[in-house]
């Protein structure tokens, strides 16, 4: 199966010594899941790869091939480094490769590997299942319920808004942000701080452009 740079190479995994499973990327039928406990973060397989990266209809099947419900491959974080390092970096004479593919042997073991037809160089990566594995079940905690408010919000926006309130708070720096939403389409707040050293701002929504 096609995986990406990006499933490789951004994560939350944790780094809790007696939790070694979250240590770990978790691809399963989604795609690459990781979680510190606190938050999870799913990246999606990528779904735009042309054809044409794949010398033979062997390779273009193997591609195309997903892992079935409850199927997991784990990838330690730093491992996934390692490979994302190796296998993803170009030149300018040699744009970034963006998918490698994920395979498992007939022995078991599991690989990962990238073709470079142009420059006829194949490179094979096997990932190392010594760790502690058994990835938390983490689907039980994703949401059920129907959405109950939705706000969409301009990331990069909210990323600077965010830095500029952490660094005006100068030493007396809150762990938490507090988020106030008024209705889906009202301005709302961010609350860094207590008392006399509260930060306030407020930022307004997006609206969703209309198919």
């Amino acid at each position: 199966m096609l995986i990406s740079k990006q499933q490789l190479a951004f994560n939350v995994c944790g780094y809790d010594d007696t939790r070694k499973a979250i240590q770990s990327i978790c691809f399963d039928e989604i795609g690459a899941i990781s979680t510190d406990g606190k938050r999870i973060l799913i990246v999606p397989y990528p779904v735009d790869a042309k054809q044409d990266l794949f010398e033979t209809e062997e390779a273009k099947a193997d591609a195309k091939f997903k892992l079935a419900p409850g199927q997991k491959i784990l990838v330690h974080e730093e491992q996934a480094k390692q490979i994302a390092a190796a296998f993803f970096k170009g030149d300018g004479a040699n744009p970034e490769v963006r998918f490698a593919a994920m395979e498992q042997k007939e022995t078991g073991e599991k690989l990962i590997s990238m073709v470079n037809p142009e420059q006829k160089i194949r490179k094979e990566f096997l990932l190392d299942e010594s760790f502690d594995g058994g990835f938390p079940e983490y689907k039980h905690v994703l949401p059920k319920s129907e959405t109950t408010l939705a706000v969409r919000i301009s990331i990069n926006l909210l990323l600077d808004l965010l830095s500029k309130m952490k660094k005006a708070q100068g030493d007396n720096t809150s762990e938490f942000v507090e988020f106030k939403f008024h209705g889906a389409m009202g301005v709302f707040e961010l609350i860094l701080g207590e008392n006399e050293n509260t930060i306030r701002a407020y930022m307004s929504p997006c609206l969703k452009e209309k198919d």
